[in-house]
């Protein structure tokens, strides 16, 4: 078997009660379909980047899961039929992180996203690049992403992504940001996967 994270958009006028049959019937499926459910996280209403089959925002079900072919069969027969979910997500991994939540305890997403910045920021390279090193006065031309301690390259991990998203929606480029090949093809990865759920 092998491991997955699913993540399901619901619609935002479901009833509490409605939220949690959701949760759980996805978690019998799981369940029942030669899978293991490892872990629940319920990310809550989320205001939506943009909006998905008009609406603009959307309750977030995360499952961390062991499963297998079969198990996302029926996970994706389900969820085409299941007309209170809006947006979906599978994600597949050698292994799990189960320690980290990056939504728990977490404010940016209370925050509405397309609220106009009241303050323009000055958009040549050295500002921007301070964005992405020490404030000590000294660039580095080490990659941020593996120093050590580096922030983990993940697409629910938002308040890293959006550091290296500019303000028309591109990815930043590592000229500007010094981050290497390898994590810079893993950002644009993660900030895809991000856009798919509507969390950037």
């Amino acid at each position: 078997m092998a491991f997955y994270e699913n993540t399901i958009v619901a619609k935002q006028d479901l009833a509490e009660k409605e939220l949690k049959t959701l949760k759980d019937k996805y978690n019998e499926i799981i369940n029942k379909s030669s899978g293991k459910v490892i872990k629940i996280e319920e990310w809550g209403l989320l205001n939506l980047a943009s909006k998905i089959k008009n609406y603009k925002r959307g309750f977030y079900i995360h499952y961390k899961f062991e499963g297998t072919v079969n198990t996302l069969y029926e996970i994706e027969k389900k969820i085409k039929l299941d007309r209170s979910i809006i947006r979906h997500l599978t994600v597949k991994y050698k292994k799990l992180d189960t320690k980290n939540e990056f939504f728990k305890n977490s404010n940016w997403y209370k925050m509405k996203k397309n609220n106009k910045r009241k303050h323009k920021r000055n958009n040549n390279s050295i500002n921007k690049l301070s964005l992405f090193q020490k404030n000590d006065g000294k660039f580095s031309k080490k990659c941020p992403l593996s120093v050590k301690n580096a922030p983990i390259v993940d697409y629910k991990n938002i308040g890293l992504l959006k550091k290296y998203i500019s303000e028309n929606g591109k990815i930043v480029s590592s000229k500007i940001t010094s981050v290497s090949f390898n994590k810079q093809r893993r950002l644009t990865r993660e900030i895809k996967k991000a856009k798919i759920l509507g969390l950037i």
